[in-house]
């Protein structure tokens, strides 16, 4: 497909949500030249002017066209935002004590949800840089093991681990085969465990199980967030804030774009996005040895999104990095100071020479000033390559929100392997990949036919075959989504569940785009519309083919969605738990099979097998809508037009489970030659006094039997204190232990037995299933590191190619600074976002960095 020669303009462009990084409407779009050019005969359709809605992503073929095409769209959105200003109808910024004026009015109060720095939302979700945690003077220091290994007495005179493991659980997954990061990894055999514990790696020699104990730790740079563990390698994923040391700062200029007289692009610029901005690290550690060698460091700008590994290929996304420099700022005076009204050919030429000036310094940039730059710490410097230009897709102009999503693949055995992937314009919310296909799906809001305002979601479709991350089609769906679970890939039909949320009451919902004028959605509705669609490519271009009836009654939310084969399972929920039953098997006419009403909803369902779900969730009062406490729950979905609800196990005294947020908190394994499986889940109790503890089920397609609960809590006695030094167990007393709660849970099995390995804060308890009242052994944990450590490398300059020469990277200190158990530390709270105290630890083990600006 040759890059940008269809040009398809979306409907009713709004500037306040439009895209800078998208391109206008040309058939050039400048040259190949290192410089490019700058096109500016053909501007934006102004707000209004109704054309057809399309989402396909066109391919860059060089930098220089790349440059030429963001220089004509940003002109292009100029250009519009000038006409707005010229008639007062568009705010900005505050100047002279007077805003800009609607309709001759003016504004006193000004905006109550308007960026006036960029004209639009913030587009990184990135917090601002002061929040960032002050480097270490520790740089490189590995934590300390802390205290010794435990073995319990109780059973320990067993000959646990008869031989070699047999089988173990592995990060609970959507797709199988289709690894996730998380906090938690083994190795194939089950003979270690890795950790992400504060912002250190551990290594557990976990086998035999008696014998589990600390074997070495790694200091990860910057916040770390999850990981992979695969052939000998350890991919651990982190949050860094540049402080200089990733890119260099830039002095202030003293004017800036459109702003006190300023005549072009200066360094002012720079400093939001470049001071303080966040960068996801990405380390490759070899960990086959005693202890885990670096092997490759590399910095992408943005925050970590997601990932997924395709046997060694490891594709991370990562929200964020597009510059974009305050261009929209505009500071007209429609009066005088004495409120006299100037007279338009006065605000006019105010306009023209606000626009003349941005056009003059957007001539003059390069690509270095608009898109990032993958970063890689080679022999103690770090190195930028080339833009990776023709990476880049952008939909047609003003479709897609601020940002950017950068996919990036590489070999995890091969620390040369060239960076390969995909670079989106506009920050996509939600990444669902299983063997051969990604999706990319991000939220758009768009006024619609009528100028009433509608929720829907744009999905970018690539092809995963061959390591690469090939580009395939685009398309709408109505809504939002949920979550991943809430999008599914089978034999070419992209299957979505969505809620719409109907602002306007009685508010017909019409077709959102072109291609569907043949199913629209025509039931009305007062406040949501939850259906299933499904979508195939044709050509570049993702179209409807199918969607249900309205899933649950109006006023519901989607709380679940899960796709199984030629099925999909949705659960809806206000005060009571629809779950529909959706047959998928012809994608152009997806049914509804059955509904079954109970009190309640399913935060996450798992199928056990193709006619049974076990969900977790949370029951609620029928009445009232209450909520009454954590609950598990079997479905037979055998009979799809009748399911039923066979089991239930409700939680007392109420409680929390991390895997009612995270499903990777839920671990599910089917023991090697048995048909029930095992679940694991952490439970944090506080209904009756705090109890943090995993609790172990043997599950049936019939009944969920408890078969113990293994209690952490007085491990947390020893190593948790406050801000004062007082020991203290409980996480709204303690920012430094975070949520004093289990983790994670996973089995290892042998031939003889399985045993138990519960995970949190404080320690590592190892248990046999056949007696969870007894410790086999008990792993203490030091305090968690929450330090940034920075490693002070060398900044070096641009590689000059299309990538940098691979070394092996500088490695991470191993000095043996020890930690112990119960040591203090740092009596300073950390920082908030905000750069004000944190009033509470993160909800969840491997959040991104904060999602508000």
């Amino acid at each position: 497909m040759g890059a940008f020669k269809r040009w398809q303009l979306v409907t009713t462009v709004s500037l306040g949500m439009a895209a800078v990084g998208c391109f206008s409407n040309t058939s050039s779009g400048g040259n190949s030249s290192a410089g490019g050019s700058s096109s500016h005969g053909a501007p934006t359709p102004l707000p209004g002017t109704k054309v057809a809605a399309v989402a396909t992503l066109l391919q860059a073929t060089d930098c220089g066209d790349l440059l030429g095409r963001i220089r004509t769209d940003i002109t292009a959105k100029i250009d519009a935002q000038a006409v707005l200003l010229k008639k007062g109808e568009q705010y900005a910024q505050y100047a002279g004590n007077v805003y800009a004026v609607r309709g001759g009015v003016a504004d006193s109060a000004g905006p109550s949800s308007f960026n006036a720095s960029s004209g639009a939302p913030s587009s990184s979700g990135a917090a601002g840089g002061t929040g960032s945690v002050p480097a270490s003077s520790g740089n490189g220091a590995s934590a300390g093991t802390g205290g010794a290994t435990t073995t319990g007495t109780g059973g320990a005179t067993k000959d646990t681990g008869g031989g070699a493991p047999t089988g173990h659980s592995d990060t609970n997954t959507q797709i199988k085969g289709v690894d996730e990061a998380d906090i938690v990894k083994t190795d194939e055999k089950g003979e270690h465990i890795y950790l992400i514990h504060g912002n250190t790696l551990f290594a557990l020699k976990s086998w035999p199980p008696a014998s589990t104990q600390i074997q070495s730790s790694q200091v990860i740079e910057g916040t770390a967030n999850e990981m992979f563990v695969a052939s000998g390698k350890a991919v651990v994923f982190s949050t860094l804030w540049n402080q200089g040391d990733i890119v260099p700062l830039k002095q202030t200029g003293a004017q800036t774009l459109g702003y006190q007289g300023g005549g072009g692009f200066g360094d002012y610029y720079y400093q939001p996005y470049y001071y303080g901005a966040p960068f996801t690290k990405i380390t490759t550690l070899d960990v086959t040895g005693s202890t885990p060698k670096v092997e490759r460091e590399l910095y992408i700008e943005g925050n970590y999104l997601s990932s997924r590994r395709h046997g060694n290929t490891v594709r991370t996304v990562v929200q964020g990095g597009f510059h974009t420099p305050p261009v929209f700022q505009a500071y007209i005076e429609y009066k005088d100071p004495w409120g006299k009204a100037y007279p338009q050919a006065e605000i006019d030429a105010q306009v023209d020479d606000w626009r003349d000036r941005l056009v003059t310094a957007i001539d003059k940039t390069q690509i270095s000033d608009w898109v990032p730059v993958d970063h890689e710490r080679i022999n103690g410097h770090i190195v930028d390559a080339m833009p990776r230009c023709v990476d880049f897709y952008a939909p047609p102009p003003a479709l897609t929100a601020y940002g950017l999503t950068n996919v990036v693949s590489f070999d995890l055995t091969d620390p040369k392997s060239a960076l390969g992937g995909a670079i989106v314009l506009g920050n996509a919310d939600t990444v669902y990949a299983n063997d051969s296909t990604l999706v990319l799906a991000q939220q758009d809001w768009r006024y619609e036919t009528h100028f009433l305002q509608r929720e829907q979601t744009t999905l970018h479709v690539f092809d995963l075959t061959d390591t690469k991350t090939t580009y395939k089609a685009s398309g709408f769906a109505p809504g939002h989504v949920l979550n991943q679970f809430s999008i599914d890939e089978l034999a070419g039909s992209v299957r979505i569940a969505t809620t719409q949320n109907i602002w306007q009451d009685w508010v017909t919902i019409l077709p959102l785009n072109s291609d569907v004028k043949d199913v629209p959605m025509a039931d009305t509705r007062m406040h949501t519309d939850n259906r299933v669609l499904t979508l195939a490519a044709d050509g570049d271009t993702l179209k409807r083919t199918g969607i249900t009836p309205p899933l649950g009654v109006d006023g519901e939310q989607i709380k679940s969605a899960r796709f199984v084969d030629e099925r999909g399972y949705v659960t809806t929920a206000r005060q009571t738990d629809p779950l529909s039953v959706i047959d998928l098997a012809d994608p152009k006419n997806p049914k509804v099979l059955g509904e079954l009403d109970i009190p309640g909803f399913s935060d996450y369902m798992h199928p056990l097998d193709a006619g049974h779900l076990l969900t977790i969730g949370r029951n609620t009062d029928p009445t009232t809508g209450r909520d009454i406490g954590l609950f598990l729950q079997i479905f037979d979905v055998s009979d799809g037009a009748h399911p039923m609800k066979t089991f239930s196990f409700d939680y007392s005294p109420n409680g929390w489970s991390q895997a009612n947020s995270n499903h990777k908190a839920f671990t599910y394994w089917v023991p090697n030659g048995q048909t029930d499986g095992l679940l694991a889940i952490p439970y944090v109790q506080y209904g009756a006094g705090f109890m943090s503890s995993l609790d172990v089920f043997r599950v049936s397609t019939s009944k969920i039997v408890k078969l113990g609960s293994i209690d952490h809590t007085t491990l947390f006695s020893s190593g948790c204190y406050d801000m004062y030094g007082n020991q203290s167990p409980y996480y709204y007393q303690n920012y430094y232990c975070q949520q004093p709660e289990v983790r994670r849970g996973l089995f290892i099995q042998d031939k003889t037995d399985t045993y138990v390995y519960s995970i949190s804060y404080a320690g590592v308890l190892v248990n046999s299933l056949a007696d969870l009242m007894q410790n086999l052994a008990m792993v203490a944990l030091p305090s968690p590191d929450n330090a940034d450590h920075r490693e002070n490398p060398v900044l070096g300059t641009s590689g000059g190619g299309s990538a940098p020469s691979m070394g092996t990277g500088g490695a991470t200190g191993t000095s043996s600074g020890s930690a112990g158990v119960g040591a203090i530390p740092n009596p300073k709270p950390l920082p908030a976002a905000d750069g004000g105290m944190a009033p509470t630890p993160p909800a969840a083990d491997a959040g991104v960095a904060g999602s508000g600006g």
